[in-house]
């Protein structure tokens, strides 16, 4: 079952249209008080902006909850007043995901998806997505699991950040001298990296990013929207004043390897190319140092682009100064630099993580037997493998000059 929480000031959010949908749903389900999963709708009014923000725990792909999903979903009171009321003011759907769970620990997202593919389809739905690590693993089924909803991410999103676990860990543990970090120091470091890219929708800035653009200048072919995010400064609090913070110094750092939020145990700038760049920077930096910073990386080798994007930077500036937090494990920072950047690096991430595991598992067919009994075909399998695969052969045919999206429409004709 699924919880609902609704917070706003709205008088259309009021508890009483609250108690009543409740009252519905406990009707159609023949439950007194709906529980187990809960559905957060988190409405926040942002320079006249109305933000719709969903917190997803994705991952189960038992379809045992398919049916009480729809049925949510189809309820005329509240998809009439949820979708009419927002569909004019939200700007964009942020999805956060893990993909890591046990069969059966959340509910369907692919559901979700579809159906705000369906009424939003307009609006740019950017995904930030928690992928399996490279060494340790929390859920013996998670390459089923990631493999499942990463098919689904290439048709129902936009944008989607790939972050692990595992980046963010040694993030803290070695950057930020955090003996053992938890879940709560590890969860700052990507909020802060969400927080810049969203800051233009909040804050002013001499050249500020819209939402759309990341779209627009990040994504050369729509199958290929996997992106890798980098952070700098990452300061402890114990070295603040002892590290150079300037424009230079900073993009410099956002490029290394332990700066990502993605974990590349072999990463090579030669080989590991970008097809688009966007730099975010908040706080006291001015367009030209941005740009001559930007420059620089590029004339120094620092990163490397496909042949056929001679461009390939996007920059963004917002004059607001990134906050800290109570017990922040970062030093405050009159500036920072969000990296977001489409690298060929990320499908070693599929290869290596999902595809290889998945294999392993599936031609012993483990575990699938939980899958089929929970109402999934079988055949489900075979056709997200081979969907992965063909996502593996785009980002060849990125490095060897071609597209595959370009040679199916020749196809086509």
């Amino acid at each position: 079952m699924i919880r609902l929480e609704l917070e706003d000031s709205d008088p259309c959010w009021s508890r009483r249209n609250f108690r009543s949908w409740k009252r519905e749903f406990c009707h159609l389900w023949g439950q007194r008080q709906p529980k187990l999963h809960r559905l957060r709708i988190l409405l926040a009014e942002r320079r006249n902006r109305l933000l719709f923000v969903i917190i997803i725990i994705v991952i189960t792909f038992a379809r045992f909850v398919r049916s009480n999903i729809l049925l949510v979903l189809r309820l005329p009171r509240f998809r009439k007043l949820l979708v009419l009321r927002l569909r004019s003011r939200i700007h964009h759907l942020p999805l956060l995901a893990s993909e890591l769970q046990h069969v059966g620990d959340g509910f369907h997202g692919r559901i979700l998806l579809e159906r705000l593919a369906v009424d939003f389809r307009k609006k740019p739905k950017i995904g930030y997505e928690i992928y399996p690590c490279p060494k340790i693993s929390t859920t013996i089924v998670e390459p089923y699991n990631a493999l499942l909803t990463t098919h689904h991410l290439l048709d129902f999103t936009e944008v989607s950040m790939v972050l692990d676990n595992e980046a963010a860990y040694d993030i803290c543990q070695n950057r930020l001298r955090v003996g053992r970090p938890s879940y709560q120091n590890i969860n700052q470091v990507i909020s802060k990296a969400i927080s810049s890219m969203t800051a233009s929708l909040r804050f002013d800035g001499e050249l500020n990013v819209d939402l759309n653009e990341f779209q627009t200048n990040l994504v050369p072919f729509p199958r290929l929207h996997f992106m890798t995010t980098g952070i700098a400064p990452l300061v402890a609090k114990n070295n603040k004043g002892h590290e150079k913070i300037d424009s230079s110094t900073i993009t410099d750092s956002v490029f290394q390897p332990t700066s990502f939020l993605v974990k590349y145990n072999d990463f090579n700038v030669e080989e590991d190319k970008y097809m688009a760049i966007s730099l975010n920077y908040r706080g006291d930096v001015r367009s030209r140092d941005a740009n001559q910073a930007a420059q620089l990386m590029k004339r120094k080798n620092k990163i490397t682009f496909v042949e056929w994007c001679p461009t390939g930077f996007k920059i963004g500036l917002n004059d607001e100064a990134p906050e800290t937090v109570v017990d922040d494990d970062m030093a405050d920072s009159p500036r920072n630099v969000v990296m977001i950047g489409n690298n060929v690096a990320v499908s070693r991430v599929f290869q290596q993580r999902l595809v290889a595991k998945f294999d392993l598992m599936y031609s012993q067919r483990a575990f699938v037997h939980w899958y089929v009994g929970e109402g999934m075909e079988e055949g489900e399998f075979s056709e997200a493998r081979e969907d992965l695969g063909f996502l593996e052969k785009d980002y060849l045919d990125v490095l060897s000059g071609g597209s595959s999206d370009e040679d199916a429409e020749d196809d086509a004709f």
